[in-house]
C-alpha cells in the first residue's frame, strides 16, 4: 500500500510542473488579451470623436440636395464638440474606482467558483468537508491578484466536540494570502481552519498582479447625457439621448420602469427645447461674433 501511494505522488509531483508552466503561459496571455483590450477601448473612443461628425455630414446630405456648413457645441458651454464628449465617460483604473470593476467581476464569476463548499460525506461521528474558493484582491497599487484556495479535511466527533484532521489542501495567488475572513473562500476558514492553515504555510504565487484599466460611468441617468446645439447660420437645434422602453411592446415580467443601461438598446436620439440659458447664451456668442 506504500508503495502504490508513493508511486501516486511521485506520478502527481513530475505532472504538477509542465502543469505550473501551462497555468503561467495561461496567465501571461490573459495579462497581453486584458493590456489589448484597454488600448482597443482608448481607439474606439478616439474614433467615435472622428466618426461623429462625419456621420452627421452625411445623415445631412441625405436630407437636402444642397450642401451646407454647420457647427456642433456642446450644451451649455458651447464649446466645440466632442472637446467635453470624452469627460462623460471618464478613463478609471482598478487603483481609483473604489473597488468597482472588482465588485462586478467577484459577482460575474459562476458559483462553483465563488463557493465550492459542500460535504462529502456526513454519517454520525465522522464528517468529510470540501472547502474553497477564488477571491479578488487589489492592492495599494490598483493592482488585481487573483487567489485560489481549497481544502479537504476529516472531521472525527470525540465526545462532546469535533477534531479535524486534514487530508489535503493547497493554494495559489498573485499575492500572498496573509489573513483570511470567515466568510473568504468558501467559508473554508470556518469550516476547516486547520487545513486552511497548512495550504497558507505551503501556498505558491503564480505570476504577479495587473493594474486595470477601463472607461466607465457609475450612473447613466439619461438627465445627466450630453447635448448638443447644432447651429447653421441663424437656425439653431438641440438635440440630446433618452433611454425609454415601451411597455407595449417590450414589457417586463416584473412591469417597473427600466433605468437606463448599456445591457439593453433601447436608447434614441431626441430633439430638446432650448432653455432660457440657452437662448442667452447662443446670443451673446452671435454677438460677441458680430462684433468680430
Amino acid at each position: 500500500m506504500n508503495a502504490v501511494t508513493r508511486q501516486i505522488a511521485l506520478i502527481v509531483r513530475q505532472s504538477q510542473q509542465p502543469v505550473e508552466h501551462l497555468v503561467r503561459a495561461g496567465i501571461i496571455m490573459q495579462k497581453a488579451i486584458t493590456t489589448a483590450l484597454s488600448s482597443m477601448q482608448t481607439l474606439v473612443r478616439a474614433s467615435f470623436a472622428v466618426m461623429i461628425p462625419a456621420t452627421l455630414t452625411d445623415i445631412a446630405k441625405l436630407h437636402t440636395s444642397e450642401s451646407f456648413e454647420f457647427d456642433i457645441l456642446h450644451s451649455p458651454t458651447l464649446i466645440p464638440f466632442p472637446l467635453l464628449w470624452w469627460s462623460f465617460i471618464r478613463p478609471r483604473h482598478t487603483g481609483n474606482d473604489e473597488d468597482a470593476l472588482r465588485t462586478r467581476m467577484q459577482a460575474s464569476l459562476d458559483p462553483f467558483s465563488q463557493h465550492r463548499t459542500y460535504s462529502w460525506f456526513d454519517f454520525f461521528a465522522l464528517k468529510i468537508i470540501k472547502t474553497g474558493g477564488t477571491e479578488i484582491r487589489v492592492d495599494q497599487r490598483g493592482r488585481w491578484h487573483w487567489q485560489g484556495l481549497d481544502t479537504l479535511s476529516l472531521h472525527l466527533r470525540a465526545f462532546w466536540s469535533w477534531q479535524e484532521l486534514p487530508w489535503g489542501e493547497g493554494a495559489r495567488q498573485q499575492q500572498r494570502i496573509n489573513d483570511i475572513s470567515r466568510a473568504a473562500f468558501g467559508k473554508s476558514q470556518q469550516f476547516n481552519p486547520r487545513a486552511v492553515s497548512w495550504a497558507l504555510n505551503t501556498q505558491r504565487t503564480i505570476q504577479s498582479g495587473q493594474r486595470i484599466y477601463y472607461f466607465d460611468r457609475p450612473q447613466l441617468a439619461t438627465e445627466k447625457s450630453p447635448s448638443v446645439f447644432v447651429r447653421s447660420g441663424s437656425a439653431v437645434a438641440k438635440a440630446g439621448v433618452r433611454f425609454y422602453r415601451p411597455q407595449s411592446l417590450f414589457a417586463r415580467a416584473d412591469n417597473r420602469v427600466e433605468k437606463a443601461n448599456l445591457f439593453n438598446p433601447f436608447w434614441e436620439g431626441q430633439l430638446q427645447a432650448l432653455t432660457q440659458l440657452d437662448r442667452q447664451l447662443l446670443l451673446r456668442q452671435d454677438a460677441l461674433e458680430d462684433n468680430e
